[in-house]
């Protein structure tokens, strides 16, 4: 479909085909070449359906570079979702990608980065988030994160 597909006719088919060949890429754990293609539909310029769709392409993209330790990367696109999510929050009742999963996503890129304190500045926000919704599951990973950071910074009386 890719070969056949004349972008200079039909730019909005050529976007969506970058991204499907992308999500495809994605969940087969092929993140490198799932990467060229978000990147081919990024810079097509080409708008989504939905908020929901966009924050869905953002964050998928970020959790690729992720996967390849390209953290610089994987911090910026989670932050556009993060953005995308703000605006969407209340259609997102229970929706896996929210404001508060994308900041933990956030913290924890951070952290694997070794940029410890803005990895503490977001999971401290996303633990008292969780703490004050009672959500103590949740929040005993990220305490674990919390601490590790602390440590990893020389901060053994926070840690």
């Amino acid at each position: 479909a890719l070969l056949l597909t004349d972008g200079n006719e039909n730019p909005d088919l050529l976007a969506d085909l970058h991204l499907n060949l992308a999500n495809v890429y994605f969940h087969a754990g092929k993140p490198a070449n799932a990467i060229q293609y978000y990147l081919k539909r990024s810079k097509s310029n080409q708008g989504f359906s939905s908020d929901h769709q966009s924050l869905i392409f953002r964050f998928l993209f970020a959790r690729s570079f992720l996967h390849v330790g390209d953290y610089k990367q994987a911090i910026k696109q989670a932050q556009m979702a993060l953005g995308i999510s703000k605006k969407i929050e209340p259609k997102l009742t229970g929706a896996s990608i929210n404001p508060e999963s994308l900041e933990l996503f956030i913290g924890a890129a951070y952290f694997m980065s070794s940029q410890y304190s803005n990895a503490l500045t977001m999971l401290r926000k996303n633990l008292n988030q969780l703490l004050n919704k009672k959500r103590w599951h949740q929040a005993i990973p990220v305490m674990r994160i919390v601490a590790l950071s602390h440590l990893f910074r020389g901060d053994l009386d926070a840690a």
